[in-house]
């Protein structure tokens, strides 16, 4: 009885967010003083039950508390010091469910030894007392820095990765792809045609809108996305502008004179400006390090390997094509010198009855010997003069160069996808070799084989842990990228999605310090029946199986149980009290889950005072409902399982009742509930 207890038993009156007394199950909270070692206080929650509920949330955990002085209650120690509070034993309620004392109220706390606040409690419990409540810089939520003070110009600002600053790009590499083969085919009088002049005057008027494009487009610098007008006109003044201002001007001015149009253009102050203008359009080729650049922009947006190994194949070749034909434009305007001189020349091998070769034969003619000079490959023509012979000698030195640098850059490429393949079959051979050289059964060893056979794929999922480069990241690049990993997954519980709309700083937080992954193979085990619960999972990719209470071979041979894709989640309780696994769970498929851990978690939920009474609210529902569910079915709650699928459809009535001044944003959302809470 309450006399067995030292000091004098309160019972405190649940909070307005408790069910109503005539409720069939409801939250009660008892707390009391003593000491225990030490003058730090305890607090224990109980959940009670009417009788019908039978025995406790945490059965299979009770040896592992520490023992009290009242017999029928437990304490939970949530990493505080040993005080103990009691309350007196009900024998009507046999045994009690245990939330963590974080989600206590002030009401319920404020009898506490030290006439401690809830929050001081709860920094005591996340063991971090410097914690500090205050709103994260807008860097670390991902904003841009903007200028508010310009907002006209800012609202035609883009950011790099929206899709039509991607798509602008695509077309760029394309339209600058063009340019860079239409310029050497000057010397076979491609400019005189009218396919070449409506290609010249659309890339004039392309690059025109993409120099007005670029002051209005942003950047990332340092790992901040630069949204400020004046400083991304001033950085593209820096950079790129003046050759591009350069050459769009002078394509404009030929334009303007047409000197192809006009013969008597040719003559005088005009003709000379349009020679100097011809001649200074060679000044575009600069342009293929634009080319270069915009290819490696693009590039960033690949994330697969087997697609950016391909894309690099790719780009090589290109490089190599666009090499050979500036080479074969030069081999023929060489020969034209030679013609003027009068000299014998490479082209007269393709005159047929004295009648000259027309532009194709030219072309194609140089183009193959040109290609025969950066390959072992014959060629039917040779230098016939001496400028020929002198070029012919410049592009075998240069080829032979540039032709060992594409061949080693091919060849790092296959060698690195054919690598992974070695290292696999390296770890089958050894896995082979281990069994072998141990003696190991000819049954087992024929499993272990097999099940790292079936597993190829485990290591093919990066996990952040893998990337040392990360760790040089700046913290807020980290609680960016985390947050973009993690929410997507989290958000589809109702609960985390209304908790990143109303409290962004939470879910960063918890995105960045208490949510870790794990891959998982196929037929892994994530946990089994009795251990300690730790975490909330989320599956994030491929498949699990959950199988309730404990199993045998044929249950897991049959592929029994509930079946966990992705984006769905379970073990929810344990942010909430003490829990205990009360089934099994492998991975079906190479798997990656993420777990949110509630130690962190509530600790977090600490720091933050403005969140901590929604969570706080949400608890204490979660816990009556899930109670008021079990007496309205008759059933143990030692007997519920860890997907609590009993209260899936309650969860968007329980955000609601928990955020009350945000309904409007729970209801809002088309998605929310729209997936299973296993």
């Amino acid at each position: 009885g309450p006399e067995q207890c030292a000091g004098q038993a309160v019972k405190v009156e649940p909070s307005a967010t408790c069910l109503k007394k005539s409720s069939p199950a409801q939250v009660t909270f008892a707390s009391e003083f003593s000491d225990f070692g030490g003058n730090e206080p305890e607090l224990q929650l109980r959940v009670s039950c009417t009788p019908t509920v039978r025995s406790s949330f945490m059965s299979s955990a009770i040896s592992d508390r520490r023992p009290t002085s009242c017999s029928g209650y437990s304490a939970v120690q949530d990493d505080l010091p040993p005080l103990r509070l009691h309350g007196p034993p009900d024998p009507a309620r046999e045994h009690s469910s245990l939330l963590w004392p974080i989600w206590a109220t002030d009401k319920e706390l404020k009898h506490l030894r030290g006439q401690r606040s809830a929050l001081a409690l709860s920094y005591e419990e996340s063991g971090d007392r410097s914690a500090v409540a205050s709103p994260l810089s807008s860097l670390y939520h991902g904003q841009p820095v903007k200028n508010e003070d310009c907002s006209f110009l800012q609202y035609f600002v883009i950011r790099p990765s929206s899709p039509r600053r991607v798509a602008w790009d695509l077309l760029s590499v394309i339209v600058l792809a063009c340019d860079l083969i239409a310029l050497p085919l000057t010397v076979f009088g491609f400019d005189s045609l009218p396919v070449a002049v409506a290609l010249r005057s659309s890339s004039t008027v392309f690059w025109t809108l993409d120099i007005i494009l670029s002051f209005f487009s942003g950047y990332n610098s340092n790992g901040i996305l630069e949204m400020r007008p004046g400083q991304i006109a001033k950085r593209y003044l820096k950079s790129w502008f003046i050759l591009d201002a350069f050459i769009v001007s002078l394509d404009g001015v030929l334009l303007l004179i047409n000197p192809d149009a006009s013969p008597a253009a040719s003559v005088g102050r005009i003709g000379k400006t349009v020679r100097v203008a011809r001649v200074l359009r060679v000044v575009r080729v600069l342009r293929i390090f634009k080319f270069v650049m915009l290819l490696g922009q693009v590039g960033d947006f690949v994330f697969s390997e087997a697609l950016l190994a391909a894309m690099t194949m790719a780009r090589l070749f290109l490089l190599l094509l666009f090499v050979i034909h500036y080479v074969s434009c030069g081999w023929y305007a060489v020969s034209t010198i030679g013609q003027r001189d009068g000299a014998g020349s490479w082209l007269e091998g393709l005159q047929s009855d004295g009648a000259p070769p027309s532009m194709p034969d030219c072309y194609l003619a140089s183009f193959h010997w040109s290609l025969a000079q950066f390959t072992p490959a014959p060629s039917s023509f040779h230098p016939q003069n001496f400028w020929e012979r002198l070029y012919a000698i410049i592009v075998l030195l240069l080829g032979f160069g540039f032709f060992s640098a594409f061949v080693a850059n091919v060849t790092g490429v296959v060698n690195h996808v054919l690598s992974v393949t070695r290292e696999r079959a390296k770890q089958r051979e050894l896995a082979r070799k281990f069994v072998s050289d141990s003696k190991i059964s000819l049954e087992l060893g024929n499993r272990i084989i097999s099940f790292i056979h079936c597993n190829r794929g485990h290591e093919a999922h990066v996990l952040e842990c893998d990337v040392a480069g990360f760790k040089m990241l700046p913290e807020r690049l980290l609680m960016q990228m985390r947050k973009e990993v993690y929410v997507p997954y989290m958000e589809k519980h109702a609960f985390f999605n209304q908790l990143n709309q109303t409290n962004r700083g939470t879910i960063l937080e918890c995105c960045h310090t208490a949510v870790t992954t794990k891959a998982l193979g196929k037929e892994d085990e994530l946990f089994h029946f009795g251990m300690m619960a730790e975490s909330m999972i989320f599956v994030m990719t491929g498949k699990m199986r959950y199988v309730p209470g404990l199993y045998d071979a044929v249950t897991l041979l049959d592929g029994k149980g509930t079946t966990i894709s992705a984006k769905q989640w379970l073990c929810e309780a344990v942010l909430w009290m003490q829990w205990n696994h009360r089934g099994h769970l492998d991975s079906q498929a190479c798997t990656v889950v993420a777990l949110l851990n509630s130690k962190k978690f509530r600790a977090i939920a600490a720091s933050h005072p403005s969140a901590l009474v929604s969570l706080r609210r949400y608890a204490r529902l979660w816990v009556e409902r899930l109670l008021r569910r079990c007496d309205d079915r008759d059933l143990d709650p030692a007997d519920i399982d860890d997907t609590v699928d009993m209260l899936h459809s309650d969860i968007p009535d329980l955000v609601r009742k928990a955020f009350p001044l945000d309904r409007a944003m729970v209801s809002g959302h088309p998605d929310v509930f729209s997936s299973r809470s296993a």
